[in-house]
């Protein structure tokens, strides 16, 4: 894939600025390092240590507090001090994760319209085809009335897929999406994805496939003892 053409008249969406984040698990941590993600650009992420590329992806989507630097998102400075401070930014960034649960024990169908209602201001008798589209793409449509203890692990995994896509982000982040699904779902999830980005949607991403690896990143992110570098 190639670049967005718009980076060359765009300001970066996510711009990190000697970003320090403290080690966590068997990490090294990061230290000072410099990220921008503009238009249309696609990263994929890798690290000596698995833990320091989950600290960087979690940084990204604002779920740490970093040690020194500035997270810029859209040119405004966060402050991480007040976490209410934190909430509009983070409903523009999707981020999908063996980690992510979904917000209640309601239906489905109830989780995914609360999340609507969050960052849309909808009722839950408003029209929402997006979400039936992806829903009937991810084949879980006739799950839509159970709750999230009635699903098996992979038909879970789909629903916080649909729930972050329909969040209509302005970047989206994924980890290891190979872990928590089948070869099938791998294959239907692949295809939305390239539908996504197509329309310039930047995405960063941590996998261990090749195969997705080449066809998804047009940028690579490289933590090496501590130290980002970027090709």
């Amino acid at each position: 894939m190639e670049a967005g053409k718009d980076k060359l008249s765009s300001d970066p969406i996510i711009r990190l600025e000697k970003y320090t984040l403290l080690p966590a698990g068997k990490g090294n941590g990061i230290a000072a390092a410099d990220f921008s993600v503009y238009p249309g650009e696609t990263w994929s992420v890798a690290s000596d240590r698995p833990a320091d590329a989950h600290l960087f992806m979690r940084a990204l989507a604002t779920l740490c507090a970093p040690a020194g630097g500035d997270y810029f998102y859209g040119g405004v400075r966060l402050d991480f001090a007040d976490y209410r401070r934190l909430l509009p930014f983070k409903k523009r960034i999707g981020y999908i994760s063996p980690e992510t649960v979904l917000i209640s024990n309601r239906t489905i169908r109830d989780n995914l319209y609360l999340i609507r209602s969050y960052f849309e201001n909808a009722s839950p008798g408003d029209p929402f085809p997006e979400m039936e589209r992806l829903c009937r793409v991810f084949h879980i449509e006739d799950k839509l009335e159970l709750r999230p203890s009635g699903l098996d692990r992979e038909d879970l995994r789909m629903a916080l897929v649909v729930r972050e896509l329909v969040k209509n982000p302005e970047v989206l982040l994924i980890e290891r999406p190979r872990d928590f699904l089948g070869l099938k779902r791998f294959g239907l999830f692949s295809s939305v994805l390239k539908e996504k980005v197509g329309t310039g949607l930047p995405l960063v991403f941590l996998s261990s496939d090749e195969g997705f690896n080449r066809e998804f990143s047009n940028r690579k992110a490289l933590i090496e003892k501590g130290k980002l570098r970027t090709s």
